[in-house]
């Protein structure tokens, strides 16, 4: 690690996003209980087949079994399931990864940073990138997915929970807003915790201006899960993995439950969060898995090496990197605010004061 002027130290996290894909070819049967939703012919924005038809069925405990025979319909179904049990806490994050808090909910600091924050990270040229390395299939599902987000505010003005009810930030998505809202929580227990700090920081920033970073995760609301039994241990000769919900019981990190079909591909059910398009953990015919949470942190820090006289320039090695200022505009009741990120080709910049890892 390379120390650091001792006026500032700057920190730039680096965050992967991992993803993972499903794939089982068995078709479990379904009680059929109530709902049947009639999906509309969708426009061809990908060369795959389109259906006219998926089913939502709904058993005990409010679970959707959603069953369809393209990969649009899928997501056209899930996403329609999971606004009618949590519209308005699913239209407020896609708010939240728009930048547009101060615009609808206020103007105190905390919303400018966390606008500016997902403004300059989430920019449209870093979507376009991620969007890139999606497979055919993967955007067939998103391209149903908006449209069933969309279609269910389309059927359901002015009959939503009262707290979201004709609100004017209920609004439509496209496949962007869905990329932000994938990345932005991909990143929330990561570089979302330095949000302030990232959004506060500028050149020659001394000492005393500082303060230490505080990244300690909250552990009533989140922890492990998970246990594993062979075969030797179960009556059924079989293992068993057995996951419990270790997120909050409220809000956008809350577990959803789903069970998606599409016949010959996908056969797969379990859990994912609120905010997410996809099943996270989960079980088909052959496997089931989980992940955890643990204390660690989720971004990689660099301290960098400032060059003298220069506060927007570092070294690494025997290299001298420009620090990017970029500005951003935060739109508020009372007009534009603007706000300067500062990146460098590691990450974004953290202030902080002592040693983060201490």
């Amino acid at each position: 690690m390379h120390n650091s002027s001792p006026r500032q130290k700057f920190i730039g996290p680096i965050v992967l996003c991992l993803a993972a894909a499903i794939s089982s070819c068995s078709e479990r049967s379904m009680e059929e209980v109530s709902v049947v939703t009639e999906l509309p012919v969708m426009d061809a924005v990908v060369d795959l087949p389109l259906t006219n038809e998926v089913q939502v069925r709904w058993t005990d405990y409010g679970i959707p079994h959603i069953k369809a025979n393209s990969w649009e319909g899928l997501g056209y179904g899930f996403a329609h399931a999971i606004a009618s049990n949590t519209i308005c806490v699913l239209a407020r994050e896609f708010v939240v990864v728009r930048g547009e808090q101060a615009k609808y909910f206020g103007a105190p600091e905390s919303n400018i940073n966390q606008d500016a924050f997902h403004r300059a990270l989430l920019n449209q040229d870093k979507l376009d990138d991620y969007l890139a390395y999606a497979s055919a299939d993967s955007k067939a599902m998103d391209v149903g997915y908006v449209r069933g987000y969309n279609d269910y505010i389309e059927q359901h003005r002015g009959a939503m929970p009262e707290s979201c009810n004709n609100q004017p930030w209920i609004t439509s998505i496209n496949e962007s807003d869905l990329a932000r809202i994938t990345i932005g929580v991909g990143i929330r227990y990561g570089l979302g915790r330095v949000v302030n700090e990232i959004a506060s920081s500028r050149p020659g920033m001394e000492l005393a201006q500082l303060q230490a970073l505080d990244l300690e995760i909250d552990r009533n609301m989140i922890g492990s899960n998970a246990l594993g039994f062979g075969r030797a241990l179960t009556d059924s000769g079989r293992g068993i993995l057995m996951g419990n919900p270790h997120y909050p019981w409220h809000g956008s990190s809350r577990f959803h439950m789903a069970h998606l079909i599409y016949p010959g591909e996908l056969d797969v059910m379990g859990v994912g969060l609120i905010t997410t398009s996809r099943i996270a953990i989960g079980f088909t015919e052959h496997i089931a898995w989980s992940h955890t949470v643990s204390t660690a942190l989720r971004f990689t820090m660099f301290q960098l090496d400032l060059v003298p006289g220069n506060a927007m320039a570092y070294r690494v090695g025997d290299d001298v990197h420009d620090i990017e200022a970029i500005e951003v505009e935060v739109e508020t009741s009372d007009g534009i605010v603007t706000r300067i990120i500062h990146m460098t080709h590691l990450g974004p910049v953290v202030p902080w004061a002592g040693n983060a890892m201490d």
